[in-house]
């Protein structure tokens, strides 16, 4: 019993979402500035070039990135990553960056 107890008490102490989100905390967006991740915002993701535009995932669909929420920047991991938000916009998502994978700037 006493075992579990530390066990428990290890595991909710355990940094993990600051762990997590160390690769987006001196992400600036690329078009107004300021910071692309609140702490919660940001994450790896899927996407593919489609000819004329990237295509992120964002809770299990595809949406269009736009040009200007690019970053370029070297990318730590060679994954994508969006940082986004579901707000009031037209698409319904607010994109604040995007992260290509295996970027090359």
């Amino acid at each position: 019993m006493r075992l579990m107890t530390i066990m428990t008490l290890a595991a909710l102490t355990f940094p993990y979402p600051a762990v997590a989100h160390d690769i987006y905390t001196d992400w600036q967006r690329p078009d107004v500035g300021g910071s692309c991740c609140n702490g919660i915002d940001c994450a790896p993701t899927t996407a593919y070039w489609d000819g004329k535009r990237w295509m992120a995932m964002y809770q299990g669909k595809y949406i269009s990135v736009p040009p200007e929420k690019i970053l370029k920047r070297k990318n730590p991991d060679g994954n994508a990553h969006l940082c986004a938000a579901q707000l009031i916009a037209p698409t319904g998502v607010t994109i604040y960056c995007f992260m290509p994978p295996e970027a090359k700037f």
